[in-house]
């Protein structure tokens, strides 16, 4: 977990969950430039407001992968 979003928690204040994965991913390292050289996007579904969530499909050396992301990155049914 971030300094940053730790001390938000710590203050009661909830970020927005899109905030809370870009952290978390530069927590982890993830710099967006080189993982975009390492995973290219080969196509883009834009956001459907009837499937509540956009798809973008990656290539890498061992496959091709579709990642769907929900609206606003958080579940909904």
């Amino acid at each position: 977990m971030s300094v940053a979003l730790a001390a938000a928690w710590a203050h009661g204040l909830q970020p927005d969950p899109a905030t809370v994965i870009l952290l978390a991913a530069a927590s982890a390292g993830l710099v967006h430039g080189e993982e975009q050289q390492r995973l290219p996007r080969r196509r883009e579904i834009p956001f459907d407001s009837h499937r509540q969530r956009m798809t973008v499909v990656i290539e890498s050396s061992e496959a091709v992968a579709a990642v769907s992301l929900p609206a606003a990155l958080g579940v909904r049914k």
